[in-house]
């Protein structure tokens, strides 16, 4: 399977199930495996995050039935290390901080 068909197919789940988006934010590697069934690359897993987080920041994905206060960070750990430690260097960040646009948070 090709990474935007991969990307398709994580937009879609998400839309169809909101709260995938908690599995995602809290192991995006082994969620999206799960949702595939194919094992990623590192690289594959950064073009994958970085074209879903395209799709939420430009509207392609309804959030809006994802409630942010059941989304689990208790999931998440170390929250610092997975968003890339405020550096914008994780793919993980674009996603959070899209989700937070998206409900008027930067």
């Amino acid at each position: 399977m090709d990474i935007q068909a991969i990307i398709d197919q994580v937009v879609q789940t998400v839309t169809n199930a909101p709260e995938k988006i908690n599995d995602i934010l809290a192991d995006p590697r082994a969620a999206i495996e799960d949702i595939t069934g194919q094992t990623l690359g590192e690289g594959d897993l950064t073009q994958i995050v970085d074209g879903v987080k395209d799709r939420v920041l430009s509207g392609g994905i309804d959030l809006s039935a994802i409630d942010l206060s059941q989304i689990d960070l208790s999931k998440l750990g170390g929250i610092t290390s997975l968003l890339g430690g405020g550096s914008g260097s994780s793919p993980l960040e674009g996603i959070m901080g899209g989700i937070g646009s998206l409900f008027g948070k930067k």
